[in-house]
């Protein structure tokens, strides 16, 4: 298993196995005081092999502060069954499995770095974003 997609966003939502994301791809945010709401989305989605089908998978989902203070902040453990609909033709290949965990109100203690781990079995991936002080003016493209 492999997780395919992994990504901090403003919104998220799963809906007939599709996966939907708008403004994702997070990885710089800025709060204008601190403790903050993170105040984004976990878009993620699990490959599952078929022989794995109609087996319970457990994920683990992590966010800790990465630098001088690695403390984990929250963690999510969740369970699913991957299938399909009766009479369908399994693939051959692994099969996507999105889903999404709302972070928004998830506080965040100060600025700094902070890595989000997930985890199902042995696989494990990491998603690294900053959180900066926004008093000090704009982030972003914003032109002046």
């Amino acid at each position: 298993m492999t997780f395919s997609v992994l990504l901090l966003a403003d919104h998220a939502a799963v809906a007939e196995g599709a996966l939907y994301v708008n403004g994702g791809g997070i990885n710089l945010l800025g709060k204008d005081s601190f403790p903050a709401p993170l105040n984004a989305m976990l878009a993620a989605a699990i490959d599952v092999p078929v022989d794995r089908f109609d087996t319970p998978i457990q994920f683990t989902v992590t966010v800790s502060a990465g630098d001088e203070d690695p403390g984990e902040i929250a963690r999510i453990d969740g369970e699913f069954v991957a299938g399909f609909t009766p009479g369908i033709d399994l693939p051959p290949h692994p099969a996507s499995n999105p889903f999404v965990i709302d972070l928004r109100p998830l506080t965040i203690p100060r600025a700094g770095n902070y890595i989000i781990t997930a985890r199902t079995g042995e696989v494990e991936q990491k998603l690294y974003f900053s959180v900066i002080n926004a008093s000090a003016g704009p982030i972003g493209d914003e032109l002046e």
